[in-house]
């Protein structure tokens, strides 16, 4: 497998650039420099709506981001109504949650149970 190294060029035109043609370096990867690079609301707004989201979770899902940024208090705690949009039906749902924010400091709510 061939290497691939590309570098992101800061001056005039802000141009990302690469040593190989780039179909070489998009098939290796570089295809995930767009999200990195771009607006990280602009990048979650696209994976929401790719991701068909109902209405709730996709408010639920921007909110949260954006008071993820806002907080200077770790880990952040998801409110009883942000928690309640979630629709947390068993534990094992509650774990899965627990373990994919736990990695951007945010938290569930202690809960007796799972309701």
């Amino acid at each position: 497998m061939a290497g691939t190294g590309a570098a992101y060029a800061i001056g005039e035109g802000e141009r990302l650039t690469a040593g190989e043609p780039w179909p070489e370096v998009y098939y290796h990867g570089a295809h995930l420099l767009q999200d990195e690079l771009s607006d990280a609301e602009a990048v979650l707004s696209r994976m929401v709506e790719q991701e068909e989201f109902p209405p709730e979770q996709t408010s639920l899902t921007l909110c949260i981001y954006r008071r993820r940024l806002a907080t200077n208090t770790l880990p952040m705690i998801l409110t009883d109504e942000e928690y309640a949009v979630l629709d947390v039906r068993s534990e094992a749902q509650r774990t899965g949650i627990t373990t994919l924010l736990a990695p951007v400091k945010i938290t569930l709510p202690d809960r007796k149970g799972v309701a």
